[in-house]
């Protein structure tokens, strides 16, 4: 990690200090980076209420 909070090493995929990145681990990248932690932990919700909305299989 740089000082600036970016990463060094930029073909990580890791988005630093300045992004936040919601992953599920079923569906992979679900809404790209928010520059606001409070915006990436709506999109983690409402993807966790269409799990859960989602009919489960038999």
């Amino acid at each position: 990690m740089k000082p600036s909070g970016r990463p060094r090493d930029a073909e990580s995929g890791y988005t630093g200090r300045i992004a936040y990145q919601v992953v599920c681990s079923e569906h992979g990248d679900v809404s790209g980076c928010h520059h606001v932690q409070a915006l990436a932990e709506r999109a983690a919700a409402a993807h966790r209420l269409e799990h859960r909305a989602a009919p489960a299989a038999r």
